[in-house]
């Protein structure tokens, strides 16, 4: 059997994060590697299949040193650096790749996403933000604002080379947050990608990326002792930004509370340090 490999990009602050985010695959399924590009750190590590990158291991590719003089060590760099990694590790290692965020914990079974990448070059997940302005102003406009689909997720498989270039193109060309050109970081150029090629999947099942944004949408309940998203969908990963946090513990999203009670808890096993990042915001 395959490996179904994984990759995020962080600071070395975040070590904590890529490593509560390796325990909630390696829970799931044994059989995964995951690659961690540190941007601002030399070190160079291999632990069972945990696998730490710095930047040096992709300076043969002029892209990278690109991004670099454009951006430095920033946090644009590292959104920018997304296409990249994920050819590194296509290029060397791996028939398919998933890229997502460091927040980001696993609670069910993630292989039928790699299926998918089987017939489709990308896969991408929707925000699911509100349609009804009424019900959710807020995140109605963002849909607009900020982009249809989270880029804190993008999987890609040997023949999305192509499209991966072209999106590091766009994130080369502007990285920003900038209302006025209609642009947010590298995440407002994924509404382009179901555009540009017939073969990139956006993924439906609801129970991917549960976050805030998609509290209207993407209603929870309880069911049989599992949180069930939509009536239907059992949760694959929760997307721990500070907002689904502090929603959570504040009794908006009454039934995360334990999920977000958990994720704290093996943060502080890595780290006590930061747990400051994800304390009671009430």
């Amino acid at each position: 059997m395959r490996k179904c490999t994984f990759c995020t990009i962080i600071t070395a602050d975040y070590l904590p994060f890529a490593r509560t985010l390796w325990e909630s695959l390696m829970t799931i399924d044994k059989n995964i590697e995951l690659y961690v590009l540190v941007c601002d750190s030399k070190t160079r590590t291999k632990e069972s299949n945990l696998i730490f990158l710095n930047i040096d291991d992709l300076a043969k590719d002029s892209r990278c040193q690109r991004l670099l003089e454009k951006y430095g060590i920033t946090d644009e760099f590292r959104w920018s650096m997304k296409p990249i990694l994920m050819s590194f590790l296509l290029n060397q290692c791996c028939e398919k790749i998933i890229y997502v965020d460091s927040d980001i914990h696993f609670y069910n079974d993630f292989t039928f996403l790699f299926s998918e990448l089987d017939a489709f070059k990308i896969i991408i997940t929707p925000h699911w933000r509100s349609y009804d302005p009424k019900k959710d102003s807020n995140n109605f406009e963002k849909n607009f604002n900020e982009g249809l689909y989270n880029a804190g997720f993008i999987g890609a498989n040997k023949n999305s080379l192509d499209l991966l270039d072209t999106l590091f193109e766009m994130c080369f060309y502007k990285c920003e947050k900038n209302r006025n050109l209609s642009l947010y970081d590298d995440q407002k150029y994924f509404d382009l990608l179901p555009l540009l090629d017939e073969h990139v999947k956006i993924i439906r099942h609801k129970g991917c990326n549960v976050a805030e944004w998609n509290m209207v949408e993407c209603p929870r309940s309880l069911i049989n002792g599992e949180v069930i998203i939509s009536g239907k969908y059992p949760i694959i990963f929760i997307h721990f930004v500070t907002y689904t946090i502090k929603r959570a513990l504040n009794g908006e999203d009454s039934l995360l509370e334990p999920y977000v009670k958990s994720y704290r808890d093996l943060i502080m096993k890595y780290h006590p340090k930061k747990l400051d990042i994800i304390k009671n915001v009430t």
